[in-house]
């Protein structure tokens, strides 16, 4: 049953600003001015307490101040730009350098997760982020949050990470880890509540009756829409920004209906556990490793190309999630 008094239709009282920026930006049509002013006047009811709670209003804040931006409101633009950033104090004190309680569930008021999962949060801010701690720096803390096993792929707080590596230059590392989760077992030590004694070990993913690992909480569809977007070689690391990160697909050739007699077309040239080299859209590079989904919209084909790889050669620096045996591919 859904709850009338809920802001969106979601899991608890996530807010609906975020995805109605997302749509904005993707060309979907509904009353924007009406969207910014109940946006606006939502944000003096959001919960700020703890460092969780921080950061999800600081984003729903960036959300109105981008839809003000798009709507030439820089009056709105200004206050709420302000407002997205006010968590940054509490970040680099409790996040920046996580302590003893790092890797406690629930730790300092979390909902659900640690704080090493919330540290990459505010993925809305990450050219703050990656200017404060340095990109060397933080490429390596994202290394360790592999290595050590302090990432959940049960649940949502972190289920972006992977996808960071490419967004800060390393796409590798982020083909390694996605077809990792997808195709191999894993150790999933974490659920909503604390940290297991022993952990599940298996896929996240599989086709059995239990096809998500114990524990997973799909959260209105969350690591069912990952699941998706990892096989298509696609993910939308910032909602609220309108494009993807590309990485290595796990089928050779897919294809997506657009209406209107358009068709995108996804295909793999090389091996699926080949090094990634090259993305492009209708024969237009993508060097970045990222696709704008208005482009996407146009059709036509995506193609990410793979080759094999040579051992002695091979120095990617991508880590996978600890299944016993972390190391560098």
């Amino acid at each position: 049953m859904v709850d009338p008094h809920e802001p969106f239709l979601t899991v608890r009282t996530e807010h609906a600003g975020i995805a109605l920026l997302d749509m904005h930006r993707k060309g979907i049509a509904f009353d924007a001015d009406a969207a910014l002013a109940g946006m606006a006047a939502d944000s003096d009811t959001l919960k700020r307490g703890t460092p969780d709670e921080q950061i999800e209003a600081a984003y729903d804040d960036w959300a109105t101040a981008e839809l003000a931006r798009d709507l030439g409101r820089t009056d709105l633009e200004r206050t709420f730009t302000a407002k997205a950033q006010s968590y940054r104090p509490m970040w680099r004190s409790v996040f920046q350098t996580p302590g003893a309680d790092g890797d406690i569930v629930k730790a300092r008021g979390l909902y659900q997760g640690t704080l090493w999962q919330y540290r990459w949060a505010p993925i809305f801010d990450l050219p703050w982020m990656t200017a404060t701690v340095g990109r060397e720096r933080l490429l390596g803390e994202l290394h360790h949050f592999f290595d050590a096993g302090l990432f959940n792929m049960t649940n949502e707080p972190d289920i972006q990470v992977p996808w960071m590596f490419a967004a800060l230059g390393q796409p590798q590392a982020t083909a390694d880890l996605v077809q990792t989760i997808l195709t191999k077992p894993i150790a999933h030590p974490y659920t909503n509540s604390g940290k297991l004694p022993v952990p599940f070990v298996g896929r996240s993913f599989a086709l059995s009756p239990q096809g998500f690992a114990d524990g997973m909480d799909d959260d209105a569809g969350g690591m069912t829409a990952w699941y998706v977007f990892a096989t298509l070689g696609l993910y939308p690391l910032v909602p609220g920004e309108p494009w993807y990160v590309v990485t290595t697909p796990a089928f050779a050739r897919s294809t997506i209906d657009l209406g209107n007699g358009r068709t995108l077309t996804i295909q793999r040239a090389g091996p699926v556990n080949g090094r990634i080299t090259r993305a492009s859209l209708n024969g237009r590079p993508l060097p970045n490793f990222r696709v704008q989904h208005a482009d996407l919209l146009r059709g036509g084909t995506l193609t990410i190309t793979t080759v094999r790889n040579v051992p002695q050669l091979q120095d990617t620096g991508a880590k996978t999630p600890k299944d016993g045996a972390s190391r560098r591919r």
